[in-house]
């Protein structure tokens, strides 16, 4: 009786609504992936710290988080930023103490040395984002970088794009993006003697990989087989009651 119930057991298992659940996402997850494949927007990520300041030269304990979504036309890169450790403010007259940010901005990587600036976002020397919006009190800030930030807003043309402070057109640095070549770095009043210019930190742009259709597929189906299996978490057998 117990093997007849047991193989009873089963057979709801392998019929039960959990199963077709799962079997119903699988197929779901993987339209939607070769879906995304065909259409799909680009993400990338920074961790901020002094670290990793060209020659270590950095001793703040400040870090920070990046975030950006570049969209399928490879025309707009949104972003957002948030920091721990260091003070936005609204001014420069107001930006006097040690962990005040003077300036943050998207850099072209160049071993042991600052390399062009590729996108001004915040402060020094200009804030050149038409989509900036910055949260004073959480220190945060978000924004879109698109062509038109390397526009000059008087005359309607390239910033000259040989100037190393100058924000660049988007649509020149898209291969340096899409293979880690670019950095966001945060400049303060604090840094070491040795540290280059009010660098404080510093976090290299990576792409976030994609999970593969056969690593979603793969996962699902294995926890189908598990449920299937009637494989669950031992449990501790209880005391027989004493007769």
């Amino acid at each position: 009786r117990r093997r007849r119930r047991m193989t009873r057991m089963h057979r709801q298992q392998r019929n039960s609504p959990m199963i077709r659940f799962l079997f119903t996402v699988v197929a779901a997850t993987a339209s939607w992936t070769v879906s995304g494949c065909l259409h799909a927007e680009t993400f990338f990520r920074a961790r901020l710290d002094a670290s990793q300041v060209q020659n270590n030269a950095s001793d703040s304990t400040a870090t920070g988080r990046a975030s950006f979504r570049l969209n399928e036309a490879a025309t707009h890169l949104a972003y957002s930023l948030s920091l721990d450790g260091l003070d936005l403010k609204p001014t420069l007259a107001e930006r006097t103490e040690p962990n005040d940010v003077l300036g943050i901005h998207i850099h072209l990587h160049v071993a042991d040395v600052i390399g062009p600036h590729i996108l001004n976002i915040f402060g020094f020397p200009s804030k050149d984002d038409g989509d900036l919006v910055v949260d004073y009190q959480n220190n945060s800030l978000s924004g879109v970088y698109d062509m038109s930030d390397g526009l000059d807003p008087d005359t309607g043309e390239p910033f000259f794009q040989d100037d190393p402070l100058a924000t660049k057109l988007i649509a020149n640095w898209i291969d340096e993006l899409q293979t880690d070549q670019l950095y966001i770095a945060v400049h303060s009043r604090e840094r070491s003697a040795a540290a280059p210019p009010g660098v404080a930190i510093r976090g290299d742009i990576r792409r976030v990989p994609e999970p593969s259709i056969f690593t979603i597929c793969c996962s699902a189906l294995l926890a189908c087989c598990f449920r299937q299996c009637g494989v669950a978490p031992s449990r501790v057998p209880r005391p027989s009651k004493a007769r």
